[in-house]
């Protein structure tokens, strides 16, 4: 039976669902575009964060697949192809590629000399965008599993003095959170940089 009130998972997952279409993907795609792409967004988004998830459990689970540069850079050019695609399909190739070139450059020979070399710099802009999403997921997922190792390394050598132990323990938890926090906010940056990679490429004047 269909329920019109959410329960359950449900409950749980709707309101992320929501917030991914009306605060990341329509603002920067329009409801037109972004309804297209909508599952696409969703999708990264959940991988994104239940890989982050992942590499906060005990070993031999916690293996974080976000700080690896394979992972990071195959969603990076997952990225990259959707925008190039989706732009080409909807303006054609011609309108694509040359659509990178910004209005308002001056004609004549100043024109011709300019617009090839504009182009090729955002040809370079456009794959350097894409390269540094694939940096920022792996730099930051990378650098707070090794302030946890640490952690985790002072915690077996040091005394075993209670309130020095104690001192540990609520650090422990409180980097645990952060991590958590820093799990979400990695997953919404990447989703949301996407959408505007991709937005950029859909739209007319691009």
């Amino acid at each position: 039976k269909f329920m019109l009130v959410p329960t359950g998972m449900r409950n749980f997952l709707e309101p992320v669902l929501l917030f991914i279409r009306d605060e990341m993907v329509y603002p920067n795609m329009g409801a037109k575009d972004g309804r297209t792409y909508l599952p696409y967004f969703w999708s990264i988004f959940f991988f994104i964060l239940a890989c982050n998830l992942i590499g906060l459990l005990p070993q031999p689970f916690g293996i974080t697949a976000t700080g690896n540069f394979n992972v990071t850079g195959a969603l990076a050019v997952l990225t990259l192809m959707v925008g190039i695609v989706g732009g080409t399909v909807k303006k054609g190739a011609a309108g694509y590629w040359l659509g990178l070139i910004p209005p308002g450059i001056p004609g004549g020979p100043m024109g011709y000399v300019l617009k090839p070399f504009i182009f090729v710099l955002e040809v370079i802009g456009l794959f350097a965008r894409h390269v540094a999403l694939m940096i920022r997921l792996f730099a930051n997922m990378t650098a707070g599993h090794a302030i946890l190792a640490v952690l985790a390394m002072w915690l077996t050598l040091t005394p075993a003095m209670l309130p020095i132990r104690l001192f540990q323990a609520m650090g422990s938890v409180a980097m645990i959170s952060f991590e958590i926090f820093i799990a979400l906010v990695q997953a919404y940056i990447f989703t949301i940089l996407s959408a505007i990679y991709i937005g950029l490429s859909l739209a007319e004047e691009h």
